[in-house]
Parts: structure tokens; sequence; C-alpha cells
């Protein structure tokens, strides 16, 4: 029988904060993968170059989704735990369903670029695969559940083979969105599982994960021909930064937790800020070796945008759990409980337009402020057919 220490994140205790992160970090990924198709937009809004030395606004977004990844995972870990009576394998058969599921995700998605019919089938078929019939409607559930599922992984088998066997071979490249998150959940997660909610522990493993971040970035501090820096998994998909981003949302999430649940609130702040300032420190080190760049995946970007989360945790717990304001964020809260189906709606949409041409408004309303306001609607009417399907429980799930 799995024992609990009393500063163990559970379901009980788990604090808003985090679903309240996740929701607003969704609404600005989903106006930030929209807005490309915006004329005008001011420079910074958008993603930098990948060897412009900047930080757009749109090069928040995936790290703030990362640090929310690790936010979550060790409430989601020991919730798994207690459901398995602490069979560990079991928990890390779980991890290893998830990564795979959204590598592939990640995959398809990279490559949906080839055809809009393409990206319809393929978001039908994550549907198909991943819909979490568990909760979904009672006629879903059994033989129609093993039908559909079947349907779904031929339909992606099938665009994927059509696609190679007529020129337009399906390739890993960069992996997607869902595919580095992936990735980047399977290390966290596993070193949760080896530390636990031992928070010196898990400080070390996120020391190690910022350290091999530091050591195998490009053009840095070890050049690639050394061996000794090919030993530390330079060839882990996406790097390490990314985990490291993750690493950093676990760190905070238990530091949170472990302050919030002894009626430590008043530490919050100077504990954040001070590691805020910490990784202000690490960034202007590291940007006498690497640029600012999303792209370059550089140390000098995650320091940077961890001085970002680290100050933006601390406020909207502030705000959300201490002064209990999560009701100002209910017109936003689907994306954060649904996130993945937030992230899939889209794809529905841009297939259609890609398909058909079609444009929705006239094109000089696709400029400036306008289209940046028709991108934000956009979001906003995406988070509300989420919270309709969820009515009829009807989301995605891994």
């Amino acid at each position: 029988m799995m024992t609990t220490h009393p500063s163990t994140p559970t379901a009980s205790k788990r604090i808003a904060t985090i679903d309240v992160m996740r929701a607003i970090i969704m609404l600005l990924m989903l106006f930030v993968n929209d807005i490309p198709g915006v004329d005008g937009l001011p420079h910074w809004l958008g993603h930098a170059e990948t060897e412009e030395d900047m930080l757009g606004f749109s090069d928040i977004v995936f790290p703030g989704f990362l640090f929310c990844v690790g936010m979550s995972i060790p409430f989601a870990m020991q919730s798994r735990l207690r459901k398995t009576a602490g069979n560990v394998l079991g928990v890390l058969r779980h991890v290893l369903d998830r990564t795979v599921a959204l590598v592939v995700m990640g995959l398809f998605t990279l490559n949906a670029c080839k055809t809009g019919l393409f990206m319809l089938l393929m978001t039908i078929g994550f549907f198909l695969v991943w819909l979490n019939y568990d909760k979904g409607p009672a006629m879903l559930k059994g033989v129609p559940q093993k039908v559909l599922k079947g349907l779904g992984i031929a339909l992606l088998f099938a665009i994927m083979l059509h696609y190679d066997a007529i020129g337009k071979p399906f390739h890993t490249g960069w992996w997607g969105i869902l595919g580095l998150i992936g990735w980047a959940y399977l290390v966290s997660a596993v070193l949760y599982l080896l530390t636990r909610s031992r928070l010196r522990y898990t400080l070390c493993a996120w020391g190690a994960v910022v350290l091999l971040c530091i050591i195998n970035a490009q053009g840095g501090i070890i050049p690639e021909q050394y061996f000794s820096r090919n030993i530390f998994l330079p060839f882990w998909p996406g790097g390490w930064t990314h985990p490291a981003l993750v690493m950093s949302g676990m760190v905070a999430s238990l530091l949170l937790h472990r302050m919030a649940t002894s009626g430590q609130h008043r530490r919050i702040f100077p504990v954040f800020v001070a590691m805020a300032m910490v990784a202000g420190l690490c960034t202007l080190v590291s940007h006498h070796f690497w640029i600012i760049s999303k792209n370059l995946a550089t140390p000098t970007w995650l320091f940077i945008c961890l001085v970002i989360l680290f100050i933006a945790t601390p406020c909207v717990h502030w705000l959300v759990d201490e002064k209990g304001k999560s009701a100002w964020f209910n017109v936003i809260a689907p994306a954060g409980t649904a996130t993945l189906t937030c992230y899939a709606l889209p794809f529905f949409w841009y297939a259609f337009k890609q398909m058909w041409e079609f444009q929705l408004l006239p094109a000089e309303w696709n400029h400036g402020l306008i289209g940046i306001a028709a991108s934000i609607i956009f979001s906003l009417i995406i988070i509300q057919i989420t919270r309709l399907l969820l009515r009829f429980h009807l989301q995605l799930k891994v």
C-alpha cells in the first residue's frame, strides 16, 4: 500500500492556480497560432526569426505551456499512484502511452501542411482514437468504442501511407509542438517517479536537466566534436531546454503547494521573486554565449522565460487561490481542463479554409488591430465550442 507524505500534492489539495494558468496559456496559444494569417502585425507580437536575438510575444507561449505541464505532474502522478496502489510500473506504462500519443499527434500536425484534406482527416482520426470514451456517452462504449478507435487508427495510417506514396514523405522534422511536449513530459515524469515530492531531490534533478541544457546548447561552452559533450544525450528530441522548462514548472508547483498548505503565504512572493532574480542573472550571463532564440531553444531563452513565469505564478496564485477570484476566468475555464481538445479543434477550421479557400472576413479586415481582434474572438469561440463538447462529455484525453 502506498503511503503519502503530508506535503505530497493530492487531488483534494490541488491549487486552482494550475488550471487558471493553463487556461490563460491555452488561450494565448490559440491566438498566436491564428495571427500568422493577419497582415500588418507589429514585429514584437510574432515569433522571432531563428537567428534573431529577440523574445517575441509568441515565443513566450510554448514555454509557458511546458511550465504548466510541469506544474500538473506532481498532482497527476500522485493521483495515478493512488489509483494503482503504488504500482510504479503501471504508472510508467501510462507515462509511455501518453508520450507515444503526444509524439504521434505531434508528427501528424507537423505534416499537416501538406493539404487541407490531410489536416481534416488527421483531426477526425485524433478524435476517433483519443476521445475519452470512458466518460463519453454510453452509446459509444464497448464494441462501438473499439470499432471507432480501429477506424481512427486505420485512417491515420492510410493518410500517412498515401502521402508517402505520392512523394510527400511523412517526416519527423522538429516533431511538432505536441511531439516536443511529449518528449519533455517523458523526461520529467520519469524524474518525478524517481524523486516523488521530495523537494531537495527534485531540485537536484532540475539542476541536472538545466546543466544538460547548457552543455548541449548549440555553439555553447563545449564544442560538438568533444566526446565529453556527446555522452550527455545531445540527440534527445528537442534537446534539454524543453524538459528544463517542464522541471521548472514542477519545482514551482511543489514550492507553491508546500508554502500554501503550511500557511506560509507571505513567503510565496519573496521566494518566487528570488527565483526570478536568479533566472535574470543567469539570463545576463548566458547571453554572452547564446542569443535569445526559441527555435534554437537556447539557455538564454530558457532563463528569460523563467523570469516571466516565476513572476506570473505567484501573481496568479494570489488572485485565484488567496483572493478567490477564479470565477473571473470562467469564460476560459474549458481551456484549462480540456486543453488537448482546445488545441485540436482549430484544425477543422483551418482545413476547411485551405480546402475551399474560404475567407470569413473581408480581406481588408484581416489587417492590423481588426485582424488581431478577430483572432482573439476566434480563440474565445474555440474555447466555447470546447465548453459545449464537455457538456456532452466529448473531449480528447491521453
